[in-house]
């Protein structure tokens, strides 16, 4: 072969050679980490390797550029002594207009063309050559990597400040996230209330003090007792002479212990300890320190010290998930206080669970719903009123729906 041939062969290569580095930049940034890192757990050694050289896509990126600066200056080199020795004094003209041409369709748009088809493929087939010319070329790299850092400091003081992606164009990729079916609506609406969950403040989330229900510390029981049947809350702060004093909480669940055992309402030792919170506290830090405390519902003061308001872990964490049930929501429509000492209870309730709230000692071993109960005792289907004693315990049954009984009067007034 002569030396034009020879010339020849150098420059395929050599744009060969550009195409690999190329397209393994374009691979590699394109890559699904997520599907690589899927591979890699079920074994995919190529996987594993391609996720190394994204573990540092600084060094990565600058061992390919380097690569790729390398081979096209050597192309270009080639070329224009080959076209020199065939042309004469326009060869150089003439070699760069033709490896201007070669090297960006042959070098570049076809070879990043293919890659972005098919990223994650071309990347496990690059990615151990990759890894050998990163290693050749590290110490370019470290000096590339300090030149540039050191030119960044001087130039841009404050550029690592700045955070990669902001708020706005996180919340942005998600809407088109959206858009394009990636996220459910749903999903999108939880993100962002995650998003919005570290700037929301108490005086966002609070029920205001007008809407707030509190009982004074001198009310009588059956004040007390009217009061947890029209609003059936399940926990009620207590004031003294206002409801800027605010003295404690009463737990719907201690009012009824106390009632199933025959005592009689004493609201001032019933009382749990009060939580105050600023209205300008966020809700992050508030529902971290509830949850430390084991709490469930604080008051919100102004600077002033006065109440402007009530907050439950429940309104906390509808500002991320939408509206839930408090954690005694359901047990309050399954046991609602009729009068002192009779109830109105769901008949799916577990024995246990009565036993627990009312301190009661029922036993069963064919049931484990209190309807279950009621029916055992009966030994048959019961009739919308009729009643069921169980020692002093009265049961009434309030309503059947065919077969099934549904609603269940308990009277423990024998027991007061």
């Amino acid at each position: 072969m002569d030396s034009i041939g020879i010339y020849g062969v150098v420059i395929v290569l050599l744009t060969a050679a550009s195409a690999f580095f190329s397209s393994s930049e374009t691979a590699l940034l394109s890559a699904n980490q997520i599907r690589l890192r899927q591979a890699a757990t079920e074994g995919d050694k190529s996987s594993l390797m391609v996720l190394r050289l994204l573990e540092k896509p600084q060094d990565m990126i600058s061992s390919i550029l380097i690569g790729n600066n390398i081979v096209n200056i050597a192309s270009s080199a080639v070329a224009t002594v080959l076209f020199t020795r065939l042309l004469g004094a326009s060869g150089p003209v003439v070699a760069t207009a033709v490896m201007t041409v070669v090297v960006l369709v042959f070098g570049e748009v076809m070879p990043k063309t293919v890659a972005q088809e098919q990223p994650e493929l071309v990347s496990k087939k690059i990615a151990k050559p990759i890894s050998v010319i990163s290693v050749i070329l590290k110490p370019a790299v470290f000096l590339l990597g300090a030149f540039t850092t050191w030119v960044n400091r001087l130039l841009f003081p404050d550029v690592g400040d700045k955070p990669t992606i902001t708020e706005e164009e996180f919340k942005t990729l998600v809407e088109v996230g959206e858009e394009e079916g990636v996220l459910e609506s749903a999903e999108r609406t939880y993100i962002d209330n995650v998003l919005d969950f570290s700037s929301a403040t108490a005086s966002d989330m609070m029920k205001p003090r007008t809407s707030v229900v509190a009982l004074d510390v001198e009310a009588e029981q059956d004040e007390i007792l009217a009061l947890l049947r029209e609003n059936r809350y399940s926990r009620v702060p207590v004031y003294r002479d206002s409801i800027d004093n605010i003295i404690g909480i009463l737990y719907m669940k201690d009012v009824v212990r106390t009632l199933a055992t025959g005592s009689k309402l004493e609201l001032e030792e019933m009382l749990r300890d009060p939580y105050f919170i600023g209205e300008s506290a966020v809700a992050d830090r508030i529902f971290r320190e509830m949850k430390a405390r084991n709490l469930s519902i604080a008051v919100v003061v102004d600077e002033y010290a006065g109440t402007s308001g009530i907050i439950t872990m429940e309104d906390i964490l509808e500002e991320l998930v939408g509206n839930i049930d408090d954690e005694y929501d359901l047990e309050n429509r399954a046991m609602i206080l009729l009068d002192a000492g009779v109830f109105l209870i769901d008949p799916e309730l577990r024995i246990d669970e009565v036993n627990d709230h009312f301190r009661l000692d029922l036993e069963s071993e064919k049931s484990d719903s209190i309807g279950g109960f009621v029916i055992e005792q009966l030994d048959r289907i019961p009739k919308v009123g009729e009643v069921i004693r169980y020692g002093d315990i009265v049961f009434t049954v309030n309503e059947m729906q065919g077969l099934k009984l549904t609603k269940l009067k308990m009277d423990l007034r024998e027991r007061l």
